[in-house]
């Protein structure tokens, strides 16, 4: 597990998400002590996730079948493809994804549209300069 997680995406999480981490202070919590964790990954385990009443199915489902065989391990022990899914699955679970479809990486992949659009179909825009288009 890289610094990446916490240092890059996580902290976008919280840049991108300022609004809706001061109303909800349950996602802010749980957030921060993802934060806590990934700040000593060589010492913290990947704990099982919370009791969630929208998704307590998929929640079983990851506690007894996808985390068991690394809720012992390190997120620096434990193999990177489950540490990585993991990661994912904390942020999923403090914004409450599945119970309210809050999606934490919505405004990011906005930006990204919005930035793609803007070179293919106004290729002259200032901030690419000129016949920068992509589609002819």
């Amino acid at each position: 597990m890289s610094r990446r997680i916490r240092d890059e995406i996580l902290m976008r999480i919280y840049e991108q998400n300022n609004a809706e981490l001061k109303r909800n202070e349950r996602a802010k919590s749980l957030l921060d002590s993802l934060l806590k964790e990934l700040t000593i990954p060589h010492e913290a385990n990947m704990g099982p996730l919370q009791v969630d009443s929208n998704a307590q199915d998929k929640v079983d489902l990851w506690n007894k079948h996808i985390l068991a065989p690394y809720s012992n391990e390190t997120w620096l022990s434990a193999p990177w493809l489950y540490a990585e899914f993991y990661f994912y699955r904390r942020i999923a679970e403090a914004f409450d994804f599945f119970g309210t479809g809050y999606d934490p990486f919505e405004v990011g992949d906005e930006y990204i549209i919005i930035q793609v659009n803007t070179l293919l179909f106004y290729p002259s825009s200032p901030r690419y300069g000129q016949n920068n288009c992509i589609v002819h």
